[in-house]
């Protein structure tokens, strides 16, 4: 019942007093799993909330052995958002080192972008993105996107030869998308 209130909280944008709930939980109420993914969601909150500190420590707060891998990349992709917000890009990097699941490179391409580190930027999306489609195949708005955003870091990072490359493989799929003037 505690869970479905915080969630209706957090519905409400009352993430505060979501998180209490929450925070009470882990350190009182639970153990094991579920104290695991109860603070998974309470650091999440907190991040939502803009309190990455406190998400770090819900996250030491509710680490227990034996999480599912799934639950525990969950909570590495957690640990490194909050990282890259605390100005840790660095460590948050460091702690992706091994995971090249695409919300990974997501993240990886945020920091890199905020550390302004464009070839690290230009590598992540290029990993997101992926082959080329078909030839006469469009992109969707959504990869079109990614693919102008190599190109600026492609550009920012004076790596000509990426852009060319880049223009080689994409230029046909994307005429007639949403970013083909750019």
């Amino acid at each position: 019942i505690i869970r479905q209130l915080a969630e209706r909280l957090i519905s409400i944008d009352l993430l505060n007093r979501a998180a209490d709930l929450l925070q009470h939980q882990v350190e009182y109420r639970l153990s094991g799993l579920d104290k695991a993914r109860v603070g998974t969601r309470l650091a999440s909150v907190r991040l939502l909330d803009n309190k990455s500190e406190e998400a770090l420590k819900a996250l030491e707060l509710s680490n227990v052995a034996g999480l599912p891998a799934d639950l525990t990349a969950e909570r590495r992709l957690m640990q490194a958002k909050a990282l890259a917000e605390l100005n840790r890009g660095d460590e948050a990097m460091q702690l992706l080192a091994q995971d090249d699941s695409t919300n990974a490179n997501l993240l990886r391409v945020d920091i890199a972008w905020k550390g302004q580190k464009w070839d690290a930027a230009a590598l992540a999306l290029n990993k997101v993105i992926g082959p080329p489609p078909a030839a006469g195949k469009p992109l969707d708005p959504n990869m079109s996107q990614l693919v102008l955003n190599r190109a600026v870091a492609l550009a920012l990072a004076g790596d000509g030869n990426g852009l060319n490359l880049l223009k080689k493989d994409f230029e046909g799929s994307m005429k007639g998308g949403p970013n083909e003037d750019a």
